[in-house]
């Protein structure tokens, strides 16, 4: 219970081995709870007590915390998969790349990519196809340092590159 109490006041680190400790002494404070609460049970009154009471309370706390680490377990694939927050991410890629480029600029958009980066949050990445003819050098390392600058500026992410085929 100390260890569950400690955990929950360091939440504010929002540290994913912080949360992971503090739902682990959640699930030893109950399970111990519990057992206690059985045993005190079948002590105090033994002929109220009935004989499956232990194991069936047991097995329905088990799958209790079998559902709670399934649904951490999901959380985390999600996050290592780079599926949160994606969405968010490459829709506002999406509009800064339109917004910058503009259309009939001598460039167009050969791919958008976003990568989940190491930090929690993601890198992006543009992939340009450029018409020499149809822009100068000048405009278009301008363009390039604006589209770069505001991919960086979108909440979420961490990095951003853009590349020249």
């Amino acid at each position: 219970g100390c260890m569950w109490w400690l955990c929950s006041r360091f939440q504010h680190f929002q540290d994913d081995t912080i949360g992971a400790l503090e739902l682990d002494q959640r699930n030893d404070t109950f399970s111990n709870a519990f057992a206690m609460g059985l045993l005190a049970w079948s002590r105090l009154y033994p002929e109220q007590c009935p004989a499956w009471a232990d194991p069936m309370g047991s097995l329905a706390l088990g799958l209790l915390i079998c559902y709670t680490w399934i649904g951490t377990a999901k959380e985390q694939a999600m996050v290592l998969a780079g599926a949160a927050g994606e969405a968010q991410v490459r829709a506002a890629l999406a509009g800064v790349v339109d917004r910058v480029l503009g259309p009939g600029n001598g460039a167009t958009v050969a791919h958008r990519r976003v990568y989940l980066s190491g930090e929690g949050g993601h890198n992006v990445e543009v992939g340009l196809v450029v018409d020499t003819e149809g822009m100068q050098s000048k405009q278009l390392v301008e363009k390039v340092r604006v589209l770069r600058t505001e991919a960086a500026r979108i909440e979420g992410v961490d990095h951003a590159l853009i590349t020249l085929e």
